[in-house]
Parts: C-alpha cells; structure tokens; sequence
C-alpha cells in the first residue's frame, strides 16, 4: 500500500488487440492524475487465424499470461493501493472471452474486465478530461485507434453526446480487406480504401460543424509523433499537433513500401506496427477528410487514464458493473 495519505496509486492494465499496457498513476489531494510509470508490451490478439475462428487462441493466451506476469510485478514494485485489468476489442469480438477471463482471474488472482464499446469510450472521455492541456477546451471531438477498433467520441463542457466504436482498428481492418502486409499498396487500392473508410465514416452520424477541437489518442500516433520527430527535429514535447497534409504524406509514403522497405526508413516503427502502418495513416486522414479538420492534438490521457480516474473517483468500489 501507499504510505502517503495524500497520494493514491492505482495501476491500469489494459489487455488490447496489438500490444498489453500498463499505467501506474498517482492522484493528489484534488484527484489530479500524474503518471508514475506507462510501459506497453507486443500481444497480438487479431490475426487472420483468431479472427476466422472467432477465438483467443492458446498460443495468444499463453502470451497474454507472460505480458501479464510482468505486469503484475510493475504494479507491486510501485506498491499501488489499488490495481484493475481491463480488455476491449479483441475480448469483445472473441467467442470464449468468458471462459479465457475466468482462466485470467484464476491465474493471477485479478478479474479482468471486458469492456463494452460505450464504457471504452465513455472511459476514453474521462481519460482526455485530465489531461490540464486541454481541459480550457469546450467541444471537443476524440478518436483512439487501436487495434481492433476506433473510437470517435464527441462531448461539450465534459458532457459526452456521441459515441461510436467502428470496426477501423488497423488489425480489424487488415483482416477483413485481406491486406497483403509485405507488398506496397498500389494507387488503385490506396484509392479504394480511402473511399471504404471514408463511406463508413459518411455513415456515423458524426458532426461535422468545424467547430469542435479534434484529439486524436493511441500507439499508433504515438508512432507518427516519433517518425515526424526524427525528421524535423522537434523535441518530443514540442510535436503535439499533426496536419492534415502530413499524414496524407505519410500515408502516401507508406503505400509506396513494401515491409521490408518500411521498417528500413523508419526503425523507430516496431515489426507489430510496421506492417499494418498504411491503414493506420490513411484511417486517421480519411477521418480528418470527412471532419474537414486542418488538424489535431495528440493527447496521452488515454483510455488507462479514464480507468484509473473512475477508480480513484470510487476508491476501487464497484468501478463496473458485476
């Protein structure tokens, strides 16, 4: 346990379709969240064989355990007061999700908690709320692309009024176009795919006054931040708003590679990126296309944030529903 009375610790284990992640935050007095530690390690849950399958598989599972061991000991060399597990998409979709949950709270002693798509949005919301860079902000309109889905959120004075996951996670969608990840993507298909997402996005219902501050959240930006700032020679803090035309630069550069020749421009980008990082740029451009946003602001208080929030907020008292 913390011994600083002024101080509660709650670490976040989120298990997602590409990688396993952890945040370990402190609160102050007034509830203000600062991160302790935030470490994220590869577990692909989507592949071509799962998604078919409709299953965790046991290989995945056997990962999932060994990602989760270190985890755990993460959060009790940081001596957290309260510890919580939490999985999205990839569970979500995941015929046996029960059964492997079961296994999971047998195994290490801890309930892992499925999110719906509305509590993993709802969450991701609380999560940007805490960030103090953009709490001055009114309207906003946030997008978390993971793995296995996006999440778009709209809220106005922190009051959530829209929320939709879409199936524009970049595994999710690898798999079900049939992506061939080694090969560079020719014009005739990089065309196709941005009118697919741009017609799913057509679909939404999402606003698209202008007049809402877009947010963009996840790994995946996280990677674009890296690239751009090994080409300009930014300093990490100072590269916090991406434009339009740069993603649709990279995502035309992106196209132009093959696997190989990706992970050989970019050695910042690990193999479980690399390969679907195409989607990845032409999702988050087609998504500003359709918002007809110049361009947004990237924001580390993610869904993990949200989470820790909601516990702080309970004192880890029946933060989800049995």
């Amino acid at each position: 346990m913390n011994d600083k009375k002024d101080e509660l610790k709650v670490a976040v284990i989120d298990v997602g379709s590409n990688s396993t992640k952890i945040l370990v935050a402190k609160f102050d007095s007034q509830g203000s969240p600062s991160p302790v530690i935030e470490k994220s390690f590869p577990c692909r849950l989507l592949n071509a064989e799962s998604q078919k399958l409709g299953l965790i598989l046991p290989r995945q599972l056997e990962q999932i355990g060994y990602v989760l061991g270190i985890l755990l000991c993460i959060s009790r060399e940081h001596a957290s007061d309260h510890l919580i597990l939490v999985a999205t998409e990839a569970f979500r979709r995941a015929g046996n999700r029960d059964e492997v949950a079961k296994h999971i709270e047998k195994e290490f002693g801890h309930k892992l908690h499925i999110l719906s798509g509305l509590q993993e949005a709802e969450l991701i919301a609380e999560g940007v709320n805490s960030d103090p860079l953009i709490q001055v902000e009114k309207h906003l309109q946030v997008f978390d692309l993971g793995g296995g889905s996006l999440e778009i959120i709209e809220s106005i004075n922190g009051r959530t009024i829209f929320t939709r996951s879409l199936p524009l996670g970049f595994l999710a969608l690898a798999e079900s176009i049939n992506f061939q990840r080694d090969n560079a993507v020719d014009d005739d298909l990089k065309k196709a795919l941005r009118e697919t997402i741009f017609n799913i996005f057509m679909e939404t219902g999402l606003s698209r006054t202008g007049k809402a501050k877009l947010i963009g959240l996840g790994g995946a930006i996280y990677y674009i931040r890296k690239i751009i700032v090994s080409r300009t020679g930014q300093q990490v803090g100072q590269c916090t708003h991406f434009s339009l035309d740069e993603i649709s630069a990279l995502a035309d550069e992106f196209c132009t590679m093959s696997l190989n020749e990706r992970s050989s421009a970019f050695p910042a980008l690990p193999p479980d990126r690399a390969d679907v990082f195409p989607l990845v740029c032409l999702v988050i451009e087609q998504l500003m296309t359709y918002l007809r946003k110049e361009c947004f602001r990237y924001s580390t208080r993610n869904l993990r944030y949200g989470v820790a929030s909601r516990v702080e907020k309970t004192k880890g008292s029946a933060v989800f529903s049995p």
